[in-house]
């Protein structure tokens, strides 16, 4: 992980010296916000539903200019992650809840591809901040009735970090103003304690404002 965050810091400082060496355009300081359509992978099917979970991320970024079309974009942002498990039958109900609060730093390179629109892509990190792993199991027979539920804290549930890829694309309502398309897939094992591989999915629509 410390190799990873190293590499991250130095896409960034590479980033920074570049814009100032091939371009004089400004590096812009912004705020974005919106909503988060999150899932985990199963490294198995399970006999329960999984179930999106919807959340919010906001938070800030830098772009630096590289070239005329092309930038590379750090941000800091805190992301509501996780999903939903569930299952309903005559006899027996389960609802699980795997709900992750994150701080990612998502590292993307920027290309305009026509006037207003971009296309992104690149790595990011994340740190887990809080959160919660939840269930709540039922089973009801003409013999057998009974419940068990069971919450963990994401410090004894989740991993501490998390990194993943991202795609994405954008558009420039005015020249401060845009909207945000993107979605980031985990490639680590995230769960502390389940025998199944358990890994981020996440669909981010923003919107965002240049200073």
């Amino acid at each position: 992980m410390k190799k990873v965050f190293l590499t991250a810091v130095a896409l960034a400082t590479f980033g920074y010296s570049q814009a100032q060496d091939k371009t004089s355009t400004q590096v812009t300081f912004g705020a974005k916000a919106g909503l988060n359509v999150s899932s985990l992978s199963l490294s198995e099917n399970l006999s329960f539903d999984l179930v999106p979970l919807y959340g919010f991320h906001v938070g800030g970024f830098v772009n630096i200019p590289l070239s005329e079309k092309v930038s590379f974009q750090p941000e800091l942002l805190y992301s509501m992650q996780g999903h939903k498990e569930e299952l309903s039958t005559k006899d027996e109900t389960y609802d699980g809840k795997k709900a992750i609060n994150y701080l990612n730093v998502p590292l993307n390179i920027q290309f305009e591809v026509m006037d207003k629109l971009f296309l992104e892509a690149g790595a990011q990190i994340g740190f887990v901040l809080s959160g919660y792993d939840k269930y709540t199991y039922k089973l009801h027979t003409n013999t057998t009735s009974y419940t068990i539920s069971k919450k963990t804290d994401a410090e004894f549930a989740f991993k501490r970090f998390d990194y993943g890829i991202n795609i994405g694309a954008g558009y420039y309502f005015t020249d401060n103003m845009f909207a945000n398309a993107r979605y980031t897939l985990g490639l680590p094992d995230i769960d502390e304690n389940s025998v199944l591989k358990t890994k981020n999915r996440v669909l981010q629509l923003s919107v965002g404002y240049k200073f």
